[in-house]
């Protein structure tokens, strides 16, 4: 995803956070398993603070920094209510016009898709 790729003990968050994008970089910390330190998971928090600790892979890491940046997009907001409501629509209409499951063909008949010239299958 990333060229040149990520050092391994940084991990990125990129989310939406009502009309603002947000990208947060965490700086971790690898915890050796044989660490006489306290082992505290911080849970499925969304942005871990320093000193939180979590487990991924076998693996337990301790956030030692946290960078965040925000950028307010203000039509944002409402491009994802539109988005929201359109999906909610059209699963409305499925609903009405009953997608078939299964093939269309009569039994019996081998079911043969067709192709448009515009379209290739």
């Amino acid at each position: 995803m990333f060229t040149p790729p990520m050092p391994g003990d940084v991990m990125v968050n990129f989310y939406i956070n009502l009309s603002k994008l947000c990208l947060t970089v965490y700086q971790l910390h690898v915890l050796p398993s044989n660490t006489t330190k306290s082992f505290r998971p911080a849970g499925g928090s969304v942005l871990h603070h320093p000193g939180s600790m979590f487990e991924l892979n076998n693996n337990r890491f301790e956030v030692s920094h946290v960078h965040k940046v925000e950028c307010v997009v203000p039509w944002l907001s409402d491009t994802l209510v539109f988005f929201t409501i359109s999906l909610q629509l059209c699963q409305q209409l499925k609903d009405k016009v009953g997608v078939p499951q299964g093939p269309l063909c009569p039994p019996g008949v081998p079911c043969v898709p067709q192709v448009s010239p515009r379209c290739p299958l």
